[in-house]
């Protein structure tokens, strides 16, 4: 068994997206800009609905107080709130469909990611990749079985640890850290089944375990190191750049706070509806130095595969 090297494929899964940086961008571009262009519409088509409900929301307050104090009958509240009833279904109906949208970009960029990484496929030279099929499709029930089997496990380790650290005392925390430890192992290790849909594998769980049998602790400090990388890369994109226009304006954006709140609100909303949607896509983009890894890892262990003798 050929162990992966976990310095030589972390380094590999940059350079494969700085080195091709053209087919990253050409492959990506058209799903990162639709996910955007969704997040930011979306939220300024439901920002009257939601700017309305805010600026109820103190009232609303003062009527459930007179509801306790029984100046005021349920009724009477429920009645009273059906008029807030439109804006708060419309701003919930669109904050689903966001979510539909990150989860299916996040989908098919994997599948572009992994395949380019692994395959090499760049998209025959196209500039308007958008497909969802059944590749897509199934690279989505890969993030959902991924995304519960992790907070699942995430709270049976949180339980056990609680029970640990109440019958054993401080010696609780080292089974604690033992178990969040062993958790983020085997996520890393179950996270090679996202470049196993992308290359044509279909969700087969059984056959990623034991292609990654034997690797886990390479797979996760590859996985550690592109983490690094990846968090390194969102804070300079994402928390220097407000950073320095806060300290450039001195603080006193808002003439040294003398507008009201609610006036002070109305100014900074709206450019954080756009900087928010920027930091969801960044967010995701970001990720693709880790589907390089994911996808470079899945080449090297089907390789060693197919030079295991029948």
């Amino acid at each position: 068994m050929t162990p992966i090297p976990i310095w030589k494929t972390s380094l590999a899964s940059v350079a494969v997206i700085v080195g091709h940086g053209a087919i990253w961008f050409r492959i990506s571009w058209l799903v990162l800009a639709i996910m955007l262009v969704v997040l930011v519409g979306g939220a300024f088509w439901t920002f009257d609905d939601i700017w309305m409900l805010l600026e109820q929301y103190p009232e609303l307050a003062e009527r459930f107080e007179d509801v306790q104090a029984g100046r005021l009958s349920q009724e009477q509240l429920v009645a009273e709130m059906q008029g807030m009833a439109g804006a708060a279904n419309r701003s919930t109906l669109i904050s689903f469909l966001s979510l539909i949208a990150m989860v299916g970009g996040a989908a098919m960029l994997l599948v572009r990611w992994c395949r380019f990484a692994a395959l090499g496929d760049g998209g025959d030279g196209r500039w308007f990749v958008f497909r969802f099929g059944g590749l897509e499709l199934e690279m989505l029930g890969a993030l959902v079985m991924t995304w519960l089997g992790f907070w699942v496990a995430f709270f049976v380790v949180f339980a056990v640890s609680l029970a640990a650290v109440a019958l054993l005392g401080h010696a609780g925390f080292a089974v604690m850290f033992a178990l969040y430890i062993a958790l983020f192992i085997l996520t890393a290790r179950f996270c090679m089944l996202f470049p196993q849909v992308a290359c044509d594998g279909g969700l087969d769980v059984a056959a990623v375990w034991r292609r990654t049998c034997g690797h886990t602790w390479r797979i996760f400090s590859a996985a550690l190191i592109v983490s690094v990388i990846t968090f390194v890369i969102m804070v300079v994109l994402l928390v220097l750049p407000p950073v320095a226009w806060l300290m450039s304006n001195d603080f006193s954006v808002f003439g040294a706070f003398e507008m009201e709140p609610i006036e002070i609100l109305k100014v900074i909303v709206p450019p954080l509806i756009v900087f928010s949607a920027f930091a969801n896509v960044v967010f995701i983009a970001a990720h693709v130095f880790f589907a390089a890894m994911l996808g470079l890892i899945h080449a090297q262990l089907t390789a060693a595969e197919q030079e295991l003798p029948d």
